[in-house]
């Protein structure tokens, strides 16, 4: 019985061995094609290597840039459930269901406020902001007194909030595509 164990060990060790030898051979080829697929062996021209190398900053820039999100506004409607009669596993998968369309119909509002694309989220709601303003001030105005000195008052805070919510989010948005076009330089 002794005897049949050594044997046994010197096959597992000797398995051991090939499996180590085989993955390092794996191991070198893989490095060999990704080198040549980058263009660094195999007599790749420096334009080649350039345009790797521009495309590879471009896609690392633009991950980065695609992972900086600024306040998405991502609203989740609850879900009202009357006389459950149902087992854990279904309520469970009823619940589960209903928050993963709530995040489906919100992903446009995440992609809208990607630095990449500008924010045009919060773009879209500075100048809803400063629109709402320009009718809100002169009614708010008209309805606390009706002399035509408040009413103007009004339609110039409306008018002045209206120009100055418009510009903070198309100078955002600009800012926020310099912003990438110089993170995809640097």
């Amino acid at each position: 019985s002794s005897a049949g164990d050594g044997v046994a060990r010197g096959t597992r060790r000797r398995d051991k061995g090939r499996r180590r030898s085989r993955r390092s051979r794996r191991r070198r080829r893989r490095r060999a094609s990704n080198a040549a697929s980058a263009g660094r062996v195999g007599g790749g021209s420096a334009l080649t290597t350039g345009a790797s190398l521009f495309v590879s900053r471009f896609v690392r820039s633009v991950g980065l840039t695609l992972a900086s999100i600024d306040r998405a506004p991502i609203r989740l409607k609850s879900l009202s459930i009357d006389h459950v009669f149902e087992t854990h596993a279904q309520l469970a998968e009823r619940i589960s269901q209903h928050y993963q369309m709530q995040v489906v119909f919100e992903v446009y509002k995440i992609l809208g406020s990607a630095d990449i694309l500008g924010n045009p989220v919060n773009l879209v709601s500075s100048l809803g902001t400063g629109v709402t303003s320009l009718f809100y001030e002169p009614a708010l105005a008209m309805r606390e007194s009706a002399s035509l000195s408040s009413v103007g008052r009004g339609i110039a805070r409306g008018a002045l909030s209206a120009v100055k919510h418009s510009l903070a989010g198309a100078l955002n948005t600009a800012s926020k595509l310099t912003g990438t076009v110089s993170g995809g330089l640097g």
